[in-house]
């Protein structure tokens, strides 16, 4: 009796390893890593967990300083038309979502096209946006 509910132990601990690696290398990598729990320890998958976390923290990371590249490059764009004549920052963004409405379907897609984070709030120049709506829907 002790020995299966070892077993079942160890069995359900290779388990919730296997979900950590498998989300963890999504995050680091953009695909899940398979295995089969079987043919390792449950050592073997703490160390696959750990390295896999530190890797998807090294490219959430690396996301966030290309997030703030892109919003530093957005913000000059944006600035540039103000001083060309739009005069202040919703104009400007009138102005650059109507120059380009061909090629884009609202902000979302501008967002993904430019590499801008998904939270990004263009007509406050910061990631608040969501916040933002969820205190005026309360």
């Amino acid at each position: 009796m002790n020995n299966e509910l070892h077993n079942a132990h160890v069995d359900t601990l290779k388990d919730v390893l296997y979900s950590e690696i498998s989300d963890a290398s999504k995050d680091a990598n953009g695909f899940r890593r398979r295995l089969d729990v079987s043919e390792y320890s449950v050592a073997e998958l703490e160390e696959l967990a750990d390295y896999y976390w530190k890797a998807a923290s090294e490219a959430a990371a690396e996301d966030e300083r290309a997030y703030a590249r892109a919003i530093e490059k957005f913000e000059a764009n944006i600035a540039s038309v103000i001083a060309a004549g739009a005069g202040d920052r919703e104009t400007a963004l009138r102005w650059f979502r109507d120059a380009n409405a061909d090629a884009w379907m609202g902000d979302e897609s501008i967002r993904y096209a430019l590499g801008l984070p998904w939270d990004y709030d263009f007509d406050h120049g910061d990631r608040d946006l969501f916040k933002r709506q969820a205190a005026l829907a309360a």
